[in-house]
């Protein structure tokens, strides 16, 4: 080979390590954000309500955003409709429901003594597990909770990050755990299969875990959890701080008590399958008009210490096909379609244009 060909064929190669440098760098730049300008925007979508919004960047499972930590952390809820998902995780998973069985709901479901009202006059229809989603039916949720036993569902509940202390160094003794304790009572339990009982208590934070094992089948980073809440003068003196050997530990530990979770493929289907069609023509389908695909599920549930009044939630993920966000919006003293939707919309605006 002569010596011209020899610098031929390393120019070409020079310029095919560049040009693969180039891509991946570019690749990366569109999976990533201005974490400070997102959450000055998310600090003004939220504006002066008791609450938060959290955003995770889903290829990390990093947190991008916590807006107001003390609500995220701190203070625990009823999920409301958002645990209709881990009820409907549970049937799938446990055998006890097929996708084509429907049932009919005429607004309305009697058990014994007690008569469990849906959300619309004259009822949904005939439904079944992926419309009964789409459309946060609670009859359908109400009849199918009778074939599950409540230590499956809490089972199912705490393998998708509810009920479990997440874990926070800088805030000690704060990071509330939540609770995950299923009554007795088969009348009880049917409202707490909707997630609409005081037995079970949520934080935020273990909201956006679900969406994040729902969305790419594995939970927050916990060490990014704790950059995450901690302020940027705090990060730079912090370093080397954490070993990858603590880290290792951590997930060890997190892996042993059954945390980490991976749903079958027929059940993520689904769940997706659901959670699409509440954003485009069900509980959430304002987010019908974006360019981008979103699954996404909303919750209005009365409040655990006030019961005179709701607490307003919106959970979900984009894109569907290649999930890259997921959002979460609390409110306290309001509705899910009224209060968190609208602000969870924003959000996934302003996402989608960076």
């Amino acid at each position: 080979m002569s010596w011209d060909k020899i610098k031929i064929n390393k120019m070409l190669h020079l310029f095919a390590v560049v040009f693969t440098l180039l891509f991946v760098c570019s690749s990366y730049k569109a999976y990533s954000v201005d974490e400070v300008r997102l959450k000055k925007e998310c600090e003004n979508i939220l504006g002066n309500c008791r609450g938060t919004i959290i955003v995770i960047d889903l290829k990390k499972r990093k947190p991008v955003c916590i807006v107001k930590p003390v609500f995220a952390l701190e203070k625990t809820y009823r999920p409301g409709s958002l645990f209709k998902l881990v009820t409907a995780v549970a049937l799938l998973e446990e055998k006890k429901v097929a996708t084509g069985e429907y049932i009919e709901c005429r607004n309305y479901f009697k058990f014994q003594d007690r008569e469990y009202i849906c959300s619309i006059p004259g009822g949904h229809g005939f439904v079944n597990i992926t419309s009964a989603l789409s459309q946060s039916c609670s009859v359908f949720f109400y009849k199918m909770s009778l074939r599950l036993k409540p230590a499956d569902l809490t089972a199912w509940a705490k393998k998708m990050g509810l009920g479990r202390k997440i874990e926070r160094t800088d805030l000690p003794g704060n990071n509330k755990e939540g609770k995950i304790s299923p009554p007795a009572d088969r009348r009880d339990f049917i409202s707490f299969a909707v997630g609409d009982h005081s037995g079970i208590l949520v934080t935020p934070l273990q909201i956006a875990d679900m969406m994040t094992l729902i969305a790419v089948g594995k939970s927050i980073d916990e060490e990014e959890l704790n950059t995450a809440c901690k302020s940027k003068e705090e990060r730079n003196n912090e370093g080397k701080k954490n070993s990858g050997e603590g880290r290792n530990e951590n997930n060890r530990k997190k892996n042993e008590e059954g945390f980490s979770l991976v749903l079958s493929p027929s059940t993520r289907k689904v769940i997706l399958e659901g959670m699409t069609g509440a954003c485009e023509k069900g509980t959430c389908k304002e987010f019908s008009s974006l360019p981008v695909k979103v699954a996404g599920k909303t919750g209005t549930v009365q409040d655990d210490n006030y019961p005179d009044r709701t607490n307003g939630w919106f959970a979900g993920f984009f894109p569907v096909e290649d999930p890259r966000f997921a959002v979460v919006v609390f409110v306290e003293d309001g509705k899910g379609y009224i209060d968190a939707t609208p602000r969870g919309l924003k959000v996934v605006k302003y996402l989608i244009k960076q």
